[in-house]
């Protein structure tokens, strides 16, 4: 009888002891099945981010269009100063995820004289085929220019251009293609796309953004291209008729033009 009851208690504990440690080894399983859904969540993202540097082109680009589109439209400073700060905030986020510091994106003095140079003569070459190509469409030499077109003002708005144009899309096309020549040619026909349906400023900015990103290319530095961008936008501002300008007016814009 002692031995039977000596049975009964064993497989009764037995029985207790089974559930608990199947419940252990759930328990055991259960965070390590989590970590490896993160682990593979985390590794997408990062695929996403870093690995595919286009994926982060294209998004600006349209985020770009959807501000130049929709939100500009609305006359609304808060809504454009939240779209302006997300495009800046993409654009700086890809360049300290790829490791691009201040001398990378051409922040820089090392090199201005070699840069002044090169983009320098490129600038002067410029000048009298955009004066020729104005007289040619019927405009005149203006003076009288808008002051955010001045000659000071306007290349502190073009070193914002350049810095998206080469140190964010220029140097992400590159990551991409791994060719310099196609990310050029690629980041020029984005800057151009990016002014339409004003068809000088879409021709004018893809033949220089595929010159400016040429020149970065060789020497690195966005003083330099700006002043280049800033002096010439000034320029054509100044040699084509107005009707054919539109204020310089990008998006839907364009047309409200009188």
């Amino acid at each position: 009888m002692k031995s039977n009851a000596n049975t009964v208690e064993a497989a009764s504990q037995s029985a207790v002891e089974t559930p608990v440690r199947e419940a252990k080894s759930v328990k055991a399983v259960t965070p390590l099945a989590k970590s490896t859904a993160a682990t593979h969540v985390s590794r997408w993202w990062v695929r996403v981010i870093i690995a595919h540097p286009g994926m982060q082109v294209l998004v600006f680009f349209t985020l770009l269009l959807l501000y130049i589109w929709w939100i500009a439209p609305q006359n609304s400073p808060p809504l454009s100063l939240g779209g302006l700060a997300l495009l800046v905030t993409i654009a700086v986020t890809s360049s300290r995820l790829h490791g691009d510091g201040p001398l990378e994106l051409g922040f820089r003095l090392d090199n201005l004289g070699r840069s002044a140079r090169q983009v320098g003569v490129a600038t002067l070459v410029a000048v009298p085929l955009i004066v020729a190509a104005g007289a040619v469409a019927g405009g005149g030499f203006r003076l009288h220019l808008i002051p955010p077109l001045s000659p000071i003002g306007y290349p502190v708005w073009a070193l914002v251009q350049q810095y998206a144009l080469q140190g964010f899309v220029y140097r992400r096309l590159c990551n991409a293609w791994g060719r310099p020549g196609i990310a050029a040619a690629g980041a020029a026909v984005l800057f151009g796309a990016a002014h339409y349906p004003n068809p000088l400023l879409m021709v004018s900015t893809t033949v220089g953004g595929f010159l400016w990103s040429t020149l970065y290319r060789r020497a690195p530095n966005l003083t330099t291209l700006a002043l280049s961008h800033g002096w010439l936008g000034v320029l054509v501002m100044a040699v084509f008729p107005p009707e054919l300008l539109h204020e310089l007016r990008v998006g839907p814009t364009y047309w409200s033009y009188h």
